[in-house]
């Protein structure tokens, strides 16, 4: 049973996951004049939670992976490091 409502959860992690690569690519090839939205951070901490409750916790040391692909969290993560290095070096922010 347990093992069934992780596989769930996997499944669930990569549509969110899917989605937000379909409405990067989707955003790269327009006019880039509208933004997209992404569903944020979601389907990052549903395979962690998936990978956490694998049976027999094999899955535990891999845990970080899919908040690795999720977009939203890597953007986020660049994104703040950019912000860092641009307010220690003194320069304005990034607009």
């Amino acid at each position: 049973m347990r093992a069934a409502i992780c596989i769930v959860l996997g499944s669930v992690s990569l549509l969110f996951l899917a989605v937000n690569y379909a409405l990067l690519v989707a955003w790269l090839r327009s006019d880039r004049t509208r933004s997209e939205s992404f569903l944020p951070i979601v389907g990052g901490l549903l395979g962690m939670a998936a990978m956490l409750a694998w049976p027999g916790g094999a899955l535990v040391a891999w845990c970080w992976i899919p908040l690795v692909l999720d977009l939203t969290i890597s953007s986020l993560v660049v994104g703040s490091i950019l912000w860092v290095t641009r307010r220690v070096l003194g320069k304005q922010s990034i607009r």
